[in-house]
């Protein structure tokens, strides 16, 4: 099974759906979504198919033989099915429909693909690389936000921002914490996490207005979401 920290895509009474985000720098514009069915009622489910629907920007390139067709799923039992989309841009979150069919029954869901599934960490980069691509042209861009979390938590928030943008630490200092990735297309995401009194202050550089706006948005969804 694929690994990673799964999100719950779509549930009813009989089946449940998570997914994973994959990405790949030989095909930066191309992600792969893991969709991770279980049967969680009492009696077998059958026919089970699972549709989505293109956008303009987004689109399904490949099923693979593998991933075609109906499936079954025995009580308990679970199944995956890998699918292939091409985005055209990924500076803004891309959101597509789709339904997982099965006999007697359907679920539609909306998939929503993060900006930050396009940002790969990048262990072992040096300061200095660090620096020069902050000063660089391709993080003209900054995007900024306050994020409330009680001191007592800063550490946990400062790691949750870390996990949720897929960057890697490049320095602690008083006070703060860089970070650094790099998209799938080779663009740098510079990140920096400040401690005040009042939370943590956050600040994203790159390549584009959207794309900082964007990862800033994921990264207060996902403090939201810890610090409940």
């Amino acid at each position: 099974m694929p690994q990673g920290k799964a999100t719950l895509l779509c549930k009813n009474e009989q089946i449940t759906c998570a997914i994973l985000f994959e990405t790949d720098v030989a095909q930066p514009r191309q992600v792969a979504i893991p969709f991770m069915f279980k049967n969680t009622c009492g009696s077998p489910v059958t026919g089970i198919t699972l549709q989505t629907t293109d956008s303009m920007n987004t689109k399904l390139v490949n099923l693979g033989s593998a991933d075609e067709g109906t499936f079954a799923l025995q009580p308990g039992g679970s199944n995956m099915r890998r699918l292939y989309f091409s985005c055209e841009s990924f500076v803004r979150p891309q959101k597509l429909q789709g339904t997982v069919t099965w006999n007697g029954g359907s679920m539609d869901f909306q998939l929503v693909i993060p900006c930050s599934a396009f940002v790969v960490a990048q262990p072992g980069v040096a300061k200095d690389a660090f620096t020069s691509a902050v000063a660089g042209p391709n993080c003209a861009h900054l995007s900024t936000t306050k994020l409330s979390v009680p001191p007592q938590q800063m550490k946990r928030g400062i790691e949750v921002i870390a996990s949720a943008l897929h960057v890697t630490m490049i320095e602690v200092v008083s006070g703060a914490a860089s970070f650094f990735g790099l998209t799938t297309a080779g663009q740098p995401v510079a990140v920096l996490v400040k401690a005040k009194s009042s939370g943590l202050v956050l600040e994203v550089r790159s390549f584009d207005e959207n794309f900082v706006a964007s990862l800033v948005a994921e990264a207060s969804a996902a403090i939201t979401s810890a610090m409940a």
